[in-house]
């Protein structure tokens, strides 16, 4: 069993927002703590999703490009704060899924670690965005 507390729990028990939970998600501690309660099923799984419909603006820009010829790809991303939000943004972990037409990548970052998993799903853990600095995440 696995037992969560989000660090702002407020975004998701607002009523005006979107919240769904996989099935092994127990609803009592939810409900009456904020606290995720959970038994984890085998294999890769989605805890949970939301949706923030009062946000105005996201406070990180992301801008992915892929380029293609004939024998090759690149992927790159970047990654920064748009204007100072005010609050700190220090949990950033961004997944993507390679497409089908890349066979193998070899992916590196300016900030945080970069894992490639066998399903071609990549994750970029960054954690906090220093400020006035974009971060890039390559092929190379």
């Amino acid at each position: 069993m696995c037992t969560v507390r989000p660090s702002d729990h407020r975004v998701l028990t607002d009523g005006s927002n979107d919240v769904r939970f996989h099935p092994c998600v127990r609803y009592r501690p939810w409900e009456s703590h904020q606290i995720l309660s959970f038994v984890p099923p085998d294999g890769q799984f989605l805890l949970m999703s939301y949706r923030v419909r009062k946000l105005k603006s996201i406070p990180l820009y992301l801008k992915p490009q892929l380029t293609s010829d004939a024998r090759t790809s690149r992927l790159s991303l970047l990654i920064g704060m748009r204007n100072d939000p005010g609050k700190i943004v220090d949990s950033i972990d961004v997944q993507f899924q390679l497409p089908p037409c890349i066979s193998t990548a070899d992916l590196s970052s300016n900030c945080g670690t970069v894992n490639i998993f066998s399903n071609k799903t990549c994750s970029w853990s960054i954690g906090r965005i220093p400020k006035d600095k974009t971060l890039h995440c390559r092929e190379h």
